[in-house]
């Protein structure tokens, strides 16, 4: 697989579906890899929830890297950011499944 086809990722919240518990992550490929609880002991991957202005920007970012690498145009516009969460705590590969699966680079 080309390296491009990895390099876009967007920012998520997950909901734990035992507990409620909310978490950020500021890094979530475009397959949405799920995330599990760390306070919950048996609670299931979960899918994580993107917000709409990000997929937006997702959309946008996605149609430029097609057009520069498929069609070879020069879009001339610069990439747009996703807003940002304020992430207080680790990276935990043992409850990230792109760590689980070796697709994660946190």
């Amino acid at each position: 697989m080309p390296s491009w086809e990895m390099k876009l990722c967007n920012i998520a919240k997950f909901r734990c579906t035992e507990c409620g518990r909310i978490w950020p992550s500021n890094q979530v490929k475009i397959r949405p890899y799920c995330q599990n609880c760390k306070i919950c002991s048996d609670a299931p991957m979960v899918n994580p929830n993107i917000e709409q202005n990000n997929i937006k920007i997702l959309m946008e970012n996605l149609e430029k890297k097609i057009k520069i690498k498929c069609y070879h145009e020069k879009t001339g516009q610069k990439r747009r950011y996703f807003e940002r969460y304020d992430v207080e705590s680790p990276h935990e590969p043992s409850h990230c499944e792109g760590c689980i699966r070796g697709i994660c680079n946190k």
